[in-house]
């Protein structure tokens, strides 16, 4: 992870979606212990679909992960949406 690169502040109230492969399914508890609360203490909202696909998947069933991933991409396009027409209207105040 880069995050130490940045400047705390730099995607302030930016939207982000979660993801990862790993060897096992029960390494996707890494996203909802440890990413999530990470993201959310740099002040990230992070949208409620994570995609973790186990090796198994990644392997040979992909198309287990696609459809997931897509969902995750269209909830985080709406969250960058909503974000961009608050921060409008809030500059436009």
């Amino acid at each position: 992870m880069f995050f130490d690169l940045l400047p705390p502040v730099t995607l302030s109230g930016k939207a982000v979606t979660l993801g990862a492969t790993g060897g096992f399914a029960r390494h996707a508890l890494l996203l909802e212990s440890v990413l999530r609360s990470f993201i959310s203490y740099l002040h990230r909202i992070t949208v409620s679909i994570r995609v973790y696909g186990a090796k198994p998947e990644w392997e040979s069933d992909f198309e287990r992960i696609t459809p997931r991933a897509r969902r995750a991409g269209g909830e985080l396009a709406r969250w960058t949406q909503l974000l961009q027409c608050h921060n409008t209207d809030v500059t436009a105040s």
